[in-house]
């Protein structure tokens, strides 16, 4: 799948295990001064998802 559609998608897909967490679900993770550091996690299967 190209690059842009993860970013359009009302989704984010673990690359891992293949879960799709809704974005409206996403729990942004770490440390987060000035959008620093900040990452989602898999419910599922605990890899990093997205990096914020």
């Amino acid at each position: 799948m190209p690059k842009w559609f993860f970013s359009r998608s009302k989704s984010y897909r673990c690359k891992n295990c293949g879960y799709e967490l809704p974005k409206e679900e996403a729990v942004v993770s770490g440390w987060t001064s000035e959008k620093s550091l900040g990452h989602i996690h898999c419910p599922k299967c605990g890899k990093i998802i997205k990096t914020v």
